[in-house]
């Protein structure tokens, strides 16, 4: 191994590729001192010479570490191996990156700061500074390696999902430098009640979407890139009868519901010639209770999702679509689907934004607006919006109008018993309800098997 200079900080960042900063308000990377940082270097070069073998690599640090008079203590000679261990079997400074659930987004890029977007703080620099290129490109051919993916100069764009997210990459010259871009699934799925005790949105709210959902709605999520559509999404089927059967179509997997046996997980895979709208014309003789499109992105989805409506699939159908609010989402389904007259089909829209609130210093995700869609569609323009929940000056969900077509269809389901008295029961239960996912739509169940009061 040949090194240029002799300062042990330069010889590490040319060997790993990265540096380790002494600020940054996340730790990705293990902090060395001089000493840590030259067993890491020998430890590095022995492994690259004979492989790396824990046992063997632990005993040769230690001659290393008396030969040359080191003075390092065990924890320290651990942590030189442990950092090589990380070079060679894991992901280097990423590691501990995509093991933390409370990460939703990584980004690298080539001579940057590595970034972390941290659920309940936002975007935060970590301790790891990337000095070369090559070392991003070579992290990312090792996570998709499994995929059958690499990036190259003959494939310098990379999107692929991967175990615990997904992943997108870009190099020269599609960009002026290595880029890389990381959005981690949430494995463990927030239940309404942690919604709401985040102050996302309000338990009536919560409440009157659990009608919706019990009364066969269907519900379209918008809202801006990480606004929290798909947690939201994730929360409502909690609401949706266990015993009920669902069809989940989606090109990156991350919606998780708690039916198990009940669930029927579908994944387009675009290079395979298998297409999102293909599954969803295919679900039509699966008997879905409830379809789920993940997120409605092209013209073709939103195609196939106003005609799995038109269809009358099951008991609802539920979707995610990237717009700014409820009329920017009727106008863009309206010019990207072939089959207008199917937004007369959609019940609900649910408005999830994030913005950055200069009060609280800090990103803020909300629900804004709850409208209903009047039914007396024509099929001809746009179908007019009725709010029922919006979000007043002080960022508060209030309810504007108990007599909207979302309340006619509840009133149906609901025959003699009143929407007032039974929204009432759901928001108490919402209140008192467990914060555990599976808790929660374990108690959702036995509260809607007991029937209405």
């Amino acid at each position: 191994m040949t090194f240029t200079g002799d300062d042990p900080l330069v010889l590490f960042e040319e060997a790993f590729g990265y540096s380790v900063c002494s600020e940054g308000y996340y730790s990705g990377a293990l902090p060395l001192d001089e000493n840590e940082t030259s067993a890491a270097l020998l430890a590095l070069d022995y492994a690259k010479q004979h492989g790396f073998d824990k046992r063997a690599l632990r005993a040769f640090i230690a001659r290393a570490n008396r030969a040359r008079k080191l003075n390092l203590s065990d924890d320290s000679l651990d942590k030189a191996c442990r950092l090589v261990e990380l070079e060679a079997k894991g992901f280097s400074f990423l590691d501990s990156l995509l093991r933390d659930d409370n990460i939703e987004d990584i980004s690298a890029c080539e001579n940057g700061i590595v970034r972390a977007y941290l659920r309940r703080r936002g975007w935060v620099d970590c301790n790891v500074r990337v000095v070369s290129g090559q070392k991003l490109v070579d992290l990312v051919n090792r996570i998709s390696r499994p995929m059958g993916r690499r990036l190259s100069l003959r494939q310098p764009v990379l999107s692929a999902t991967i175990g615990y997210g997904r992943l997108h990459a870009v190099i020269p010259p599609v960009s002026s430098r290595v880029e890389l871009s990381i959005r981690r699934f949430n494995l463990f799925p927030l239940s309404p009640r942690e919604i709401i005790d985040l102050g996302s949105t309000s338990s009536e709210a919560m409440g009157f979407l659990w009608l919706c959902v019990q009364c066969g709605s269907n519900i379209v999520i918008c809202g801006n890139t990480g606004s929290g559509k798909t947690s939201l999404l994730n929360a409502l089927l909690s609401f949706v009868p266990l015993d009920e059967r669902m069809v989940c179509i989606e090109e990156t997997p991350e919606v998780v519901a708690p039916h198990h046996s009940q669930l029927v997980r579908l994944v387009a895979q675009q290079r395979a010639g298998c297409r999102t709208e293909d599954l969803v014309t295919g679900s039509l003789r699966m008997r879905p209770d409830r379809l789920v499109l993940g997120e409605v992105r092209s013209r073709e989805e939103a195609t196939a999702l106003m005609n799995s409506l038109l269809a009358g699939q099951g008991n609802g159908s539920f979707a995610t679509f990237h717009a700014g609010s409820a009329n920017e989402c009727l106008s863009r389904l309206s010019s990207l689907s072939q089959n207008a007259p199917g937004l007369g089909a959609i019940d609900i829209i649910v408005t999830q934004k994030r913005w950055h609130s200069l009060d609280e210093q800090r990103d803020v995700r909300k629900v804004t607006e709850i409208c209903a869609l009047t039914k007396d569609y024509d099929g001809e323009r746009v179908p007019s919006l009725l709010p029922v929940f919006s979000i007043d000056p002080k960022g508060s969900l209030r309810l504007d109008d108990l007599g909207s077509p979302a309340f006619e269809k509840i009133k149906v389901s609901l025959g003699n018993h009143s929407p007032e008295a039974e929204l009432s029961r759901r928001k108490h239960f919402l209140e008192q309800a467990p914060s555990d996912f599976a808790e929660f739509s374990s108690a959702a169940n036995d509260f809607m098997g007991a029937g209405l009061d």
